[in-house]
């Protein structure tokens, strides 16, 4: 009777302890489920997926790249977003997820890594003045626009080839000030670039170390789509005109769009906003389908 009562007694707490650890694997399954659907909710309407990557730059740098696919079959172009001197922003996120939405594979990543005051000198702490700002803290130094920095471009343009379900040899870039400089400099460079386009970019004179995109135009080997409001506070719109004669010059496929009124921000202003979006995608759907 001792041994039964013993053995009645190791089964029992076996049994309690058992039906314990199935509630909590059930619990865990709950919460798994839980998530997994706040993760589909959370995902912004038109959009299959999106996803964070870590690109490879050059001098072990690392670029944070954030990804946003289209609903649908592929294989689909891609578009690369490059932000300007303000760095990594969500802002920037958000318009790659607007091109996705329009059947492209959309990669926004931190070319150079913090950002840099336009009254002082770069900054690459990440800590940016900017409520949206995202931390690229080991992202490529900001070496101006250049040359050398069109190998960071490169970096994110390579990693995006290599993604399922793309078109790799259809590769857009959609830059903004800087970044439209910067864009414009890297399809100079035989960086398997389809199209480009550029918004209130710097063209003609040198600033700082920058390399302005009219040295290299005779290289330049896409078509190019260029969007400047003649109220621009950062960059003279007179630029624009001689860059535009200078590929036209040399038989280069260029197309320009011209806001009246409109300051530097084209693509985050409310009254040009929808229309530099819908020129630059109908200029991709021409150039990368």
């Amino acid at each position: 009777m001792k041994d039964q009562r013993a053995w009645c007694e190791r089964s029992e707490f076996y049994l309690k302890h058992t039906m314990r650890a199935a509630r909590w694997m059930s619990f865990l399954i709950v919460c798994w489920l839980v998530q997994q659907g706040c993760a589909s909710i959370n995902l912004p309407p038109g959009l299959a997926g999106r996803e964070q990557i870590v690109v490879d730059a050059p001098q072990n740098r690392k670029i944070l790249a954030v990804v946003a696919r289209p609903k649908g079959d592929g294989p689909f172009p891609i578009v690369v977003v490059l932000h300007g001197t303000d760095g990594l922003r969500q802002r920037y996120v958000k318009l790659g997820e607007q091109f996705a939405r329009q059947g492209f594979v959309a990669v926004t990543g931190c070319w150079f890594g913090g950002h840099y005051f336009f009254r002082g000198k770069p900054d690459f702490s990440g800590n940016a003045p900017h409520d949206d700002a995202i931390a690229c803290p080991q992202g490529p130094s900001y070496k101006y626009v250049t040359i050398e920095a069109t190998n960071d471009v490169a970096a994110i343009i390579e990693e995006a080839r290599k993604l399922p379900g793309v078109r790799p040899d259809r590769v857009g870039l959609f830059g903004h000030s800087r970044g439209g400089m910067i864009a414009l400099l890297t399809a100079s460079q035989g960086r398997n670039v389809q199209a480009v386009v550029a918004s209130a970019a710097f063209y003609l004179k040198r600033r700082s170390p920058d390399t302005p995109p009219i040295l290299l135009a005779e290289t330049l080997a896409s078509p190019v789509l260029l969007l400047h409001g003649t109220k621009d506070q950062l960059v003279d719109i007179q630029e624009l005109p001689e860059y535009e004669r200078t590929l036209r010059n040399l038989a280069k496929s260029v197309e320009i769009q011209i806001y009246e009124g409109a300051p530097h921000d084209l693509p985050f202003e409310r009254a040009t906003q929808d229309d530099v979006f819908q020129r630059a995608v109908t200029f991709f759907q021409k150039h990368l389908r």
